[in-house]
């Protein structure tokens, strides 16, 4: 409506050298059949009322976010309801990664993940697209997902080359350096390919649908091949050095996994959720990179891959215990 009291009865995108009608509703005030344009979000808008029209910058979202509720709509059907108005942004049915969803103001949470079992919500289908808090903020969530995720970021630099990196100077003998792991490091691909990714996404540069969709094939068969690996290289002699060897190196593995979890829980300065999750990532399983790393350093591989196996096990027993005392 103008100041006028008039009605708008059309709008254009004019957005660039574009002119798009854009279909507009006047008895319930919704738009519809509008496009998203992922490349360029915000758009010109010229609004008319018959008489005379008003260029307007409008920012378009995929769905906005209002209340805790609401998340499950973007995390079960990625912003699948029909187009139209909230608030102060509009609201289109984008999907999987080029869908956009903003906050539209702070919301606390806190009610609602207690009402649904410690989560904002139960779909499976995980978030696609981008999440944009705006500004504003979610109170109440529970940040054991976020405290693993990050706990993996930097894990990952140590899974993925700083370990067998640290590994192989010892091994080729002389003095360890700083520069010689830097060396070492740089020739590992997982590190290497994760260094990329991790800029790109500091930078904001977001690579073409076509090659995520083409990476996500191969990342989908990852855990496949990682566990076909480990077993195909397992190898259980019952031989007692081989047995041994595994006691020895599990008992450093889960000893140090200790010190580090009665450090954490008893020795930081965060919140209790956060402690407790720190307490259970200390107890995870060997990297399934292990063996792989293991081979490429002329190893027993079959002796790393049991290990790896066993400590699945271990962890898995370890970390249910923890969860059944703590929580």
């Amino acid at each position: 409506v103008f100041t006028d009291g008039s009605t708008i009865k059309k709008i254009t995108d004019i957005t660039g050298f574009t002119k798009l009608a854009i279909e507009y509703n006047t008895s319930d005030g919704r738009i519809y059949n509008l496009s998203e344009h992922p490349e360029q979000r915000t758009r010109t808008w010229k609004v008319s009322n018959g008489e005379y029209a008003y260029a307007i910058n409008v920012f378009v979202a995929t769905r906005v976010i209002r209340k805790a509720q609401d998340f499950g709509l973007v995390f079960s059907n990625y912003g699948s309801a029909a187009n139209g108005y909230q608030g102060n942004a509009y609201y289109t049915t984008g999907t999987g990664k080029d869908a956009y969803y903003v906050l539209g103001n702070n919301i606390d949470a806190s009610s609602y993940v207690q009402a649904h079992g410690g989560q904002l919500t139960s779909a499976a289908g995980g978030l696609q697209g981008t999440f944009d808090g705006m500004g504003y903020s979610v109170k109440g969530m529970t940040i054991g997902v976020i405290t693993t995720s990050l706990f993996d970021v930097g894990n990952a630099f140590i899974c993925l080359g700083g370990a067998v990196s640290i590994a192989r100077v010892i091994k080729e003998g002389g003095k360890v350096s700083i520069k010689k792991i830097l060396k070492s490091l740089s020739k590992s691909v997982a590190f290497d390919s994760y260094i990329v990714m991790v800029t790109l996404t500091l930078l904001h540069i977001k690579l073409p649908s076509v090659v995520v969709s083409f990476a996500d094939i191969i990342a989908n068969g990852n855990a496949f091949m990682a566990m076909l690996m480990i077993g195909v290289g397992f190898k259980l002699s019952g031989d007692k050095s081989q047995i041994g060897a595994i006691v020895r190196v599990l008992g450093v593995r889960y000893g140090i996994a200790i010190l580090v979890a009665l450090g954490c829980y008893f020795l930081t300065p965060f919140s209790l959720e956060v402690r407790q999750t720190l307490v259970i990532l200390a107890f995870s399983p060997i990297a399934s990179a292990a063996p792989a790393f293991t081979g490429e350093m002329k190893g027993d591989v079959g002796l790393s891959s049991a290990i790896n196996s066993i400590s699945i096990i271990c962890s898995i027993i370890i970390i249910v215990t923890l969860l059944v005392i703590m929580l």
